[in-house]
């Protein structure tokens, strides 16, 4: 841990979520148009970031008749609950941690300014 705060990286706090393990943190992005976070989970192993469409709409991604604004990139298929293709839209938008985190390896917390990799 004191090798990664040398390396000016941060504790981000995460919640568990279900009985999976799975881990979720609140997010954001700087094009949000509104100051409600949203619960994100950080996938390192995933080639892409999905978003449901009230996330969609909390970052400014959704115009007012629900279609994607701005920048669009290729479509991706997926399955819907009906287990029919459903194609996805895409674009490019950075995600950022939401609230306070651990900056230090004297547990001083500080506003978060964070852009989560994973390598």
């Amino acid at each position: 841990a004191n090798v990664a705060y040398a390396e000016g990286m941060v504790e981000v706090p995460a919640a568990v979520l279900n009985e999976s393990g799975v881990l979720g943190i609140r997010a954001t992005s700087d094009s949000a148009t509104a100051p409600q976070p949203f619960v994100g989970i950080v996938d390192c192993g995933a080639s892409f970031s999905a978003v449901n469409y009230a996330a969609a709409r909390i970052l400014g991604l959704l115009g007012p008749d629900g279609r994607l604004v701005g920048r669009k990139g290729p479509e991706i298929m997926s399955l819907g609950v009906d287990g029919r293709p459903q194609p996805l839209p895409t674009t490019n938008i950075s995600f950022t941690f939401a609230g306070w985190c651990v900056s230090s390896a004297c547990g001083t917390a500080q506003p978060a300014c964070l852009v989560v990799a994973c390598t």
